[in-house]
């Protein structure tokens, strides 16, 4: 076609010689189009083979021998190739970008089975992982199993979702695992047509793009990983017309990818000295964590109008658990009508510039409920640290309760017979402390009753916390409840 010569020609320029290479045998790009192309300067040369098959393994052997050192690429340190079937296209151009970029052949087959040239071809190349595109529907667990039996072949493993779309993602997924640029910037193509995406293939290399198959709607499952790895996204590309991949399916992509303004919620209890902001976002580090705006970013208003800022601010995010939230300290305990508030447009977002969390706030509500415990108790003996634990319910400032015994808060029964004074009860569990400023209590065996034998816990024992003895801390203390 006029357009492509007209691109060869300006892309080539006054550069001589010039080179273009065929793919494919004479019935797919024909022996006239090399005469023409010879006649006007170019040097031709074609890889090419019997069938689509053929065709890949030629391209696999070219591959190596002009890669850098005569080897293909590796990728979880071992030299890759793909396999994807020959039948559909849109499994193997999903890896076109990265497989361009990194030297990794790209073999076919029918689905069913491996022919013996390819397992040649792989075994030529030095092919020692092999990464299967698609599920079984695509290509075969008997192709799978005879690509495990390739001489070389270390590792195979399959990536293959419900359909091409899912495919894509997982694909995306485990190589922005290797390589996270490949998640900053993402090129669309028709998911139901191949030349746009066979074109992009370059395109997506030369970007360090991932390519993403799309339709109108978009699917599930590609606006799924959009929005999971919108923080990373810096660009979104599309190749082809509207016809191809049209404007709403660019604007759902785009909505997909837009972080908008954080919120933050707030749980801030009665009786407590801590408040917890969680965000919907992640936030700059230095921003909440650190210098004067760790602490003036929150602000506490006391029922009576008094202001105030927390002493302290923990700020946790944890891409793995999700964990993203801030524990705010303050001086005394809060009680109700205590107002705690988010300072609007103060705490920036992590990546976005300019983008700041959206101001909100809590009223602290008087608690009335009356706290309640568990025990779990271990046997061990006299003195012994860390052998009952107790677990309040949210309601406790654990912090102010007062089971810093021995008292007759807590109370030990023994069970056995043959020890002086048994069965009595001893108060001997003391030292009670809580844990990293959590609801539990770990105390200690403190031998305060007399010898070590009366104050070893054994299995059988109980361990009492006695009612009325322990209430809660709220601005009207709920007593006796326990």
């Amino acid at each position: 076609p006029a357009s492509v010569l007209g691109t060869l020609t300006s892309m080539s320029g006054a550069q001589s010689p010039k080179y273009v290479v065929i793919v494919g045998g004479e019935s797919a790009v024909s022996a006239g189009i090399a005469t023409q192309l010879t006649a006007l300067g170019y040097t031709v040369s074609r890889v090419s083979g019997a069938d689509r098959y053929a065709t890949a393994n030629a391209v696999a052997a070219s591959t190596k021998t002009n890669a850098t050192a005569g080897t293909i690429g590796l990728m979880g340190g071992y030299r890759t190739a793909f396999l994807a079937s020959g039948t559909g296209f849109a499994d193997a151009l999903s890896a076109s970008g990265w497989a361009y970029e990194n030297k990794h052949p790209m073999f076919l087959t029918d689905g069913t089975t491996l022919s013996a040239e390819t397992a040649a071809a792989m075994v030529a190349a030095g092919v020692q992982q092999v990464i299967i595109l698609g599920g079984e529907a695509a290509v075969s667990a008997g192709v799978k199993s005879a690509v495990d039996a390739v001489t070389g072949v270390i590792t195979t493993t399959r990536i293959g979702g419900a359909d091409r779309y899912e495919t894509a993602t997982l694909l995306a997924a485990a190589i922005g695992a290797v390589d996270s640029s490949f998640l900053k910037k993402m090129v669309l193509v028709d998911g139901t047509n191949f030349p746009d995406a066979l074109a992009a293939s370059q395109r997506a290399s030369f970007l360090n793009a991932t390519i993403l198959p799309v339709k109108f709607p978009l699917p599930a499952a590609i606006s799924t990983f959009i929005t999971a790895n919108k923080a990373t996204i810096a660009t979104i590309e599309t190749i082809g017309g509207t016809d191809a991949v049209s404007a709403d399916t660019v604007a759902a992509a785009a909505a997909a990818a837009t972080i908008g303004q954080p919120t933050a919620s707030i749980v801030a209890l009665d009786g407590s000295t801590t408040a917890t902001v969680t965000f919907t976002e992640q936030l700059s580090a230095p921003t909440p964590t650190t210098g004067a705006n760790a602490v003036t970013s929150y602000t506490r208003t006391t029922s009576v109008g008094a202001v105030s800022n927390p002493t302290g601010v923990a700020y946790t995010f944890d891409a793995t658990t999700g964990v993203n939230d801030a524990v705010l300290t303050f001086a005394s305990a809060l009680t109700a009508g205590d107002t705690i508030r988010v300072v609007s447009n103060v705490i920036g977002h992590a990546t976005v510039t300019g983008l700041t969390v959206t101001g909100t706030s809590v009223t602290v509500a008087a608690d009335v409920s009356a706290p309640t415990a568990s025990i779990t108790a271990y046997p061990g003996v006299g003195t012994a640290a860390d052998k009952v634990w107790v677990t309040f319910s949210a309601n406790t400032d654990l912090n102010t309760v007062d089971i810093t015994g021995p008292s007759a808060d807590l109370v030990h029964t023994r069970a056995a017979t043959g020890l002086v004074g048994a069965p009595v009860a001893s108060a001997i569990i003391g030292g009670c402390a809580s844990v990293n400023s959590t609801l539990t209590f770990a105390c200690d065996i403190t031998n305060a009753a007399g010898t070590a034998a009366e104050d070893t816990i054994a299995a059988g024992d109980t361990v009492t916390l006695v009612a009325g003895s322990i209430g809660s801390t709220a601005s009207t203390p709920v007593l006796n409840a326990a």
